[in-house]
């Protein structure tokens, strides 16, 4: 057998950084996904494998000053999770992100600008939103997909309908999984919330942009 396009080795072991932007009022949506990610996620990956780095994204100076209270609450999860998670790597950082200088489509491109100073070349990241559930394969499909100076991944994401409605209809338990169904929702090929890629190829991206 020959290979008619030579696709470069990917392993598994790779590290992963999974960057979650966390806007001023998700702040409870965040901690059900830190819940949701200790069911499915954190048991199975060690620091040398994945970090968690939780990004308050902050639109004003008032905003920013509050940055220290604002985090108390994931704080005491994370401390939580770190007493049974002791492998758990979990990095805060805080974004000034004015929303008179950004739109929804250039955000990602400002965290990852951010992030550029904080991360290798070599990283591989995965940018996401505390919406999501996020199950144990999923990274590793995630580091096979991104290929450094050849691919990125932009997973399309399943959007439930509204979650309470559904899990109330179809008694569902938060431990459920629900069926890709369209009764249940919609595969969303609009949405680019989900970005995996190696930091090096950002970086060229951005050059390549620059210089046009």
């Amino acid at each position: 057998l020959v290979e008619t396009v030579p696709m470069p080795f990917v392993t598994e072991t790779t590290k992963i950084y999974l960057i979650l932007p966390i806007y001023r009022d998700e702040q409870s949506v965040a901690l059900r996904f830190l819940r949701h990610a200790n069911k499915s996620l954190f048991d199975k990956e060690t620091r040398d494998k994945f970090e968690l780095h939780l990004a308050h994204i902050v639109t004003t100076k008032h905003e920013l000053s509050q940055t220290q209270k604002w985090f108390d609450t994931l704080r005491r999860e994370v401390e939580l999770l770190r007493r049974t998670r002791t492998q758990l790597a979990v990095i805060y950082h805080t974004i000034l992100l004015p929303l008179s200088t950004t739109t929804r489509y250039t955000q990602a491109a400002y965290i990852l600008d951010f992030f550029e100073t904080k991360l290798q070349t070599n990283s591989l990241i995965f940018i996401t939103n505390p919406y999501v559930d996020i199950e144990a394969d999923f990274l590793n499909r995630c580091r096979l997909n991104v290929i450094e100076n050849v691919q990125a991944f932009f997973p399309i994401a399943f959007y439930q309908y509204q979650p309470h409605i559904i899990a109330r209809t179809y008694h569902m338990t938060d431990n459920s999984t629900i069926d890709l169904h369209k009764s249940h929702g919609w595969f969303n090929f609009y949405a680019f919330d989900h970005i995996g890629m190696y930091m090096s190829d950002y970086l060229n991206l951005k050059k390549l942009s620059l210089s046009n």
